[in-house]
């Protein structure tokens, strides 16, 4: 049976993580259309989807950014344009 956005809301990151779930999100905040994909979804179903896909492993990163900073944004577009994933984020000149 597939859980609802709110069950996958409800779950914890490393729940999530290895729940294979992929779930598309309209993000308010990096004003775009995501993917979030269980660690455990194999790379190769998640080719084509055209929107950004984030692994449960990089949400921890992202979740670390400092409310308000440009940190999310700009991890965003530089994942957008180089693909990749993120290994960590920190906010201009600060450290983490």
């Amino acid at each position: 049976m597939k859980p609802t956005p709110q069950q996958i809301a409800a779950m914890s990151l490393p729940e999530f993580a290895r729940a294979g779930l992929v779930a598309r999100v309209k993000s308010d905040i990096l004003d775009d259309e995501v993917v979030f994909a269980s660690d455990n979804v194999p790379a190769e179903s998640l080719r084509g989807l055209g929107s950004v896909v984030y692994r449960a492993r990089e949400l921890a990163e992202l979740a670390a950014c400092p409310p308000g900073s440009d940190a999310l944004r700009i991890a965003h577009e530089v994942k957008r344009a180089l693909g990749g994933s993120i290994q960590g984020v920190r906010p201009r000149g600060g450290q983490r």
